[in-house]
């Protein structure tokens, strides 16, 4: 869990808030080949 964490975790991602650790760790565990386009472009146009 915390390699995963860790990978999240990066400079310009330490201002996350826990809703969004939550989420992206659960992508990063089970993967983005779930994920079409569309939530893709979702999850991209949040970072932005």
């Amino acid at each position: 869990m915390i390699l995963v964490v860790n990978r999240i975790l990066t400079g310009l991602r330490n201002h996350l808030t826990t809703e969004h650790l939550e989420q992206l760790m659960s992508i990063s565990i089970e993967g983005s080949s779930d994920l079409d386009n569309d939530l893709k472009d979702i999850i991209i146009d949040c970072w932005k």
